[in-house]
């Protein structure tokens, strides 16, 4: 009885052993799989500040310089914010400083702004406007666009304000023909009429 008891217990040690090293065995072979599949995502090639920056004037002729308007549109590629210093400028054609304003923008993903200068008075003439950013510590973009300050009260008028007006007339006289035609007529009368009383009084007197 105490031989069984013995080679029982014994049994059961070894039996208990093998579960546990099996168990251990499984444990590490999981975690030895899982590592291999799991990767981590790698943003070390991501340039921490990174963007587009486009400039737009919305009229390059004006009557008035404080009526000067400008659009910006910054788009951000980077994995942070990117904070950009901003630099206005206003150049004569003999490239002399007449105008200077700077700004602050922080770009996060996408920025439409746009900017007035009501502070802008330049005389009649032709100007350059310039557009300077500078982010990254040294990074630094321009961007140049010319425009024209017109003489007051006298509106320019160009090859395609007298097109569109000829154009718009002959639509009118298209659509609206048989009215012309009575105005016309009218006309002619109205004339003819005027004539004949001058030549009568021309006639009497002589």
């Amino acid at each position: 009885m105490n031989k069984f008891s013995l080679v029982f217990t014994f049994g059961v040690i070894l039996f208990s052993c093998s579960g546990i090293l099996a168990l251990d065995t499984c444990t590490n072979n999981t975690n030895i799989s899982v590592d291999e599949f799991v990767e981590e995502e790698d943003v070390s090639g991501v340039p921490e500040e990174l963007f587009d920056i486009r400039m737009n004037l919305e009229d390059t002729a004006v009557v008035m310089s404080s009526d000067l308007r400008a659009v910006m549109t910054y788009e951000s590629f980077g994995s942070i914010p990117t904070p950009v210093n901003l630099t206005f400028e206003v150049f004569d054609l003999d490239e002399n400083l007449l105008y200077s304003k700077d700004g602050f923008i922080i770009v996060t993903v996408e920025e439409v702004r746009r900017y007035e200068f009501s502070d802008l008075d330049l005389p009649d003439g032709e100007y350059e406007f310039v557009f300077t950013t500078l982010y990254n510590v040294d990074v630094e973009d321009k961007f140049r666009s010319k425009f024209v300050v017109e003489e007051r009260g006298i509106p320019r008028i160009t090859g395609g304000v007298i097109a569109e007006f000829g154009k718009n007339v002959g639509e009118f006289v298209r659509k609206n023909y048989v009215v012309f035609l009575v105005l016309l007529l009218v006309l002619v009368v109205l004339l003819i009429v005027f004539w004949r009383r001058i030549w009568g009084r021309c006639v009497v007197r002589s």
